[in-house]
């Protein structure tokens, strides 16, 4: 079972976050702040994090994403950069600051889930066609 670290300041989108991927078999922890989210990486390091970009204000979760990369211990953990700045190249910008892949909130619970299987390198989770079940039982 792989591990996720959600990074948000709003307990209630880590909340949300925390309950979809536990439904499709995650293991979760959270983190609200930059200094969580040290803690949480001394004593685990992730799977997969997914990160807001604006935590703590501007600039803020880059330099956390920045610090992340910066470090033997975690740069190759992937990062999902969530953002609600619907600014141009979003994209290229969090790519160049090291981010695996990139939501733009509001985004769907698929899209979550989609976004962490492919930064973990897994692929797009499907389900099983109940015909494939049923003739495998």
């Amino acid at each position: 079972m792989a591990s996720v670290l959600i990074v948000d300041q709003d307990a209630h989108i880590r909340r949300l976050i925390r309950q979809v991927l536990e439904r499709v078999g995650y293991a979760v922890t959270e983190a609200e702040s930059g200094a969580e989210v040290t803690t949480q990486l001394e004593m685990n390091t992730p799977d997969v994090i997914v990160l807001d970009c604006l935590l703590g204000g501007p600039g803020l979760g880059l330099d956390l994403l920045r610090e992340i990369r910066a470090t033997s211990r975690t740069q190759g953990v992937p990062v999902v950069v969530t953002t609600g700045i619907p600014e141009p190249h979003i994209d290229l910008r969090l790519r160049n600051c090291g981010a695996s892949a990139f939501l733009l909130k509001p985004f769907s619970p698929r899209d979550l889930v989609q976004a962490v299987a492919l930064a973990l390198g897994l692929g797009v989770p499907r389900p099983v066609p109940a015909a494939t079940v049923a003739s495998t039982a």
